[in-house]
C-alpha cells in the first residue's frame, strides 16, 4: 500500500553537483509552462498509489518526489517541496531534513516515531512467530484471522488477531496499528490478507539480517567507550523502570556513535519486542549484546555465542534493510 502526500505544483529535480540555481531555475520555468494539474496525484501512474512492499531503491526520482509511505515502512524523500512537508508523514533518516526540524515534525505528530515503526514491525514478527509455534505458515496465519473469508482484514478481525498474539500494546495503540496498515476499499479500512503475509515475511527475514548485523558493531562501540551493554541501557532508562522504548534506543545508539538509521533501529528493536508493547527490559536487550561475539566459543550461560559480525548486511543501505 502506498499514500502519497499532495503533489507539488513544480518539477523536483535530484540534489547533486549538477543542480546549480541555473539549472533549476530553468527546471521551474519550464515546469511553470506545464499544465497547471501536470504535477496532480490524479494524473500519476497506478505505481504510485498502489503497490505493496515496492523497493525504495527501485524507484526513480520522480517516484521518490511524491510518495510519502510505502507499505508502512518508510519513504526517503530526496526533495521535499515546502507545501508537501507540513502535510506529509514522512519517516525518513535525519539526513533529509535538519534535525531540529526533524524533531519538531516528530512532535507535531507528524512523522512517525521509531517506536511506532517498531511496533508495527514486531506485530509483524508476531505473526511470523505465531506461524512457527504453531507449524504453519504466515498465510495460515492471517486466513485463520480473516473470519469472513473475503481476502481482508478488517478492523474487528484486526483487533481479534492482536489479542490471538497476545499483542501487549494498548487497545488505542493496536487502533492506530489497524489505521496505519489499512487502506479505504469502498469506504471501509480494510487490510488486503496477501500484503500482511508480503509484509510479515519480508519484515521476520530482514528484522533477523539486521539484527545479526548490527549487534556486534554496536557491542564494539560501547567497548571504546569502556561501558557494558548493561550501564549503557540503564543510562537511557530515565524513569528507571528496567524498560526502554525503540525512541530511547535509537537516540542512544546515535549518542554511542552507533547511527543505523531509524528504520534499521526499530527492526533491531522489534526483534526484540516478542510481547508487541513498545518497551523491552534492560534485561534482555543486554543479553541479546553480551551474547554477540565473535563466531566459536561459548556464551557465560554455556550456549555457542551466535556471533554477530556478519557486516554484509550492515553495510546495506536501510530501505534495503527495511525490505519491501
Amino acid at each position: 500500500r502506498m499514500e502519497c502526500s499532495p503533489a507539488p505544483r513544480w518539477p523536483t529535480v535530484p540534489l547533486g553537483g549538477w543542480a546549480t540555481p541555473r539549472v533549476v531555475g530553468m527546471l521551474a520555468f519550464l515546469g511553470a509552462l506545464l499544465p497547471q494539474d501536470a504535477f496532480s496525484t490524479k494524473n500519476l501512474p497506478p505505481w504510485n498509489c498502489a503497490a505493496d512492499f515496492v523497493s525504495v531503491d527501485q524507484w526513480s526520482q520522480e517516484q521518490r518526489s511524491y510518495c510519502c509511505k510505502v507499505a508502512n515502512v518508510s519513504c526517503f524523500l530526496t526533495v521535499v517541496p515546502p507545501d508537501v512537508r507540513p502535510m506529509a508523514k514522512v519517516f525518513t533518516r535525519s539526513e533529509n531534513f535538519p534535525e531540529a526540524e526533524l524533531r519538531a515534525m516528530k512532535a507535531e505528530g507528524k512523522v512517525h516515531t521509531t517506536s511506532f515503526r517498531a511496533l508495527q514491525f514486531a506485530f509483524l514478527g508476531a505473526v511470523s512467530s505465531r506461524a512457527k509455534q504453531t507449524s504453519a505458515t504466515v498465510k495460515d496465519v492471517v486466513d485463520d484471522a480473516d473470519a469472513d473469508h473475503d481476502g481482508s482484514i478488517n478492523a474487528m478481525e484486526f483487533m481479534q488477531l492482536a489479542s490471538a498474539l497476545k499483542v501487549g500494546a494498548s487497545g488505542h495503540r493496536v487502533q492506530e496499528l489497524f489505521e496505519d496498515f489499512a487502506q479505504e476499499v469502498h469506504s471501509e479500512k480494510t487490510i488486503r490478507v496477501a500484503t500482511m503475509v508480503k509484509q510479515a515475511e519480508d519484515i521476520a527475514a530482514q528484522a533477523a539480517k539486521v539484527r545479526n548485523a548490527e549487534a556486534g558493531p554496536i557491542r564494539e562501540q560501547l567497548k571504546k567507550k569502556h561501558t557494558s551493554p548493561r550501564d549503557w541501557l540503564s543510562s537511557m532508562d530515565s524513569d528507571k523502570d528496567q524498560e526502554v522504548s525503540a525512541d530511547d534506543f535509537e537516540e542512544s545508539l546515535h549518542k554511542a556513535g552507533v547511527d543505523m538509521g531509524p528504520i534499521n533501529a526499530a527492526l533491531f528493536f522489534a526483534t526484540m519486542d516478542e510481547d508487541v508493547r513498545e518497551h523491552v527490559p534492560v534485561d534482555k536487550i543486554s543479553e541479546v549484546l553480551e551474547d554477540c561475539s565473535d563466531e566459536g566459543g561459548e556464551s557465560s550461560s554455556g550456549d555457542k555465542k551466535k556471533g554477530c559480525h556478519a557486516t554484509a548486511a550492515r553495510d546495506a543501505p536501510a530501505s534495503e534493510a527495511a525490505g519491501r
